[in-house]
């Protein structure tokens, strides 16, 4: 033990233990800070969210920029193309640009412009239409309607009926007892009742279906009520279909 000890202090004494270390240019690598790390195909789905996200952005930079320029530029309120403030211009730029790549990861052919028109985002985002239009220009806030409010209220809407679905699927399925299966019924009907034609196929079904569903829950008597087999499955096609079509 003792000779195995005095070779590894001669070892630690003679190593150069400051010695620095130099890195092949062969295992360099290319950091990407805008892309993501694992790339991964998208569905028409995700990228549409990306680009309601990005388009957003498009838009207040472009309110943003008209506002501080027409406070700056009295005497010029008659022309409605402005150049945008350099800032300005190259967040733009910038975020176009993004939006172009990621439509061409589902079309390499389809511009922007097309590509927003074609999936109805053309008329809730006026301006970064107009920029496609006429790029590195601002336009003119005046001129130019802001994004529709009804858009917001659909929304907010699809997401509660979204929320309701997955809660009444889970309550179906896990929960011991289906005692308040009833009132969520009729609280996702009300929502379905609020959007429309596009759902009223479920607000017919679960007319269908109610009585006999509130009909069972309010058996009292029973500490672990269960809805019958083919109730519960009806529960599970109907708020499947509700979510997937929100």
């Amino acid at each position: 033990m003792e000779n195995t000890s005095e070779i590894t202090m001669v070892l630690l004494t003679h190593c150069q233990l400051f010695t620095p270390h130099t890195c092949d240019d062969s295992f360099k690598i290319p950091i990407q800070l805008d892309e993501p790390i694992w790339p991964s195909k998208q569905c028409k789905q995700e990228v549409n969210a990306e680009l309601s996200a990005l388009c957003l952005q498009v838009e207040a930079l472009s309110v943003s920029g008209s506002a501080s320029k027409d406070s700056q530029s009295g005497r010029s309120r008659g022309r409605s193309k402005v150049k945008f403030q350099s800032r300005h211009q190259e967040e733009v730029t910038e975020l176009i640009n993004r939006m172009q790549v990621i439509v061409h990861t589902i079309d390499a052919t389809e511009s922007l412009y097309n590509y927003l028109i074609g999936h109805g985002m053309g008329q809730v985002y006026p301006h970064l239409m107009q920029l496609l239009q006429q790029p590195g220009r601002i336009p003119d806030c005046r001129t130019l309607p802001s994004i529709p409010m009804d858009y917001f209220q659909y929304l907010s809407k699809l997401n509660n009926l979204m929320i309701m679905s997955q809660e009444l699927n889970a309550d179906n399925n896990n929960c011991i007892s289906h005692k308040y299966l009833a009132h969520q019924l009729a609280l996702l009907h009300q929502t379905s009742n609020c959007l429309g034609e596009q759902t009223q196929w479920a607000k017919r079904e679960i007319q269908t279906h109610f009585d006999t569903i509130r009909g069972a829950c309010s058996q009292t008597s029973k500490k672990r009520l269960r809805l019958p087999l083919e109730e519960t499955q009806w529960i599970d096609r109907l708020t499947r279909g509700l979510y997937t079509q929100a």
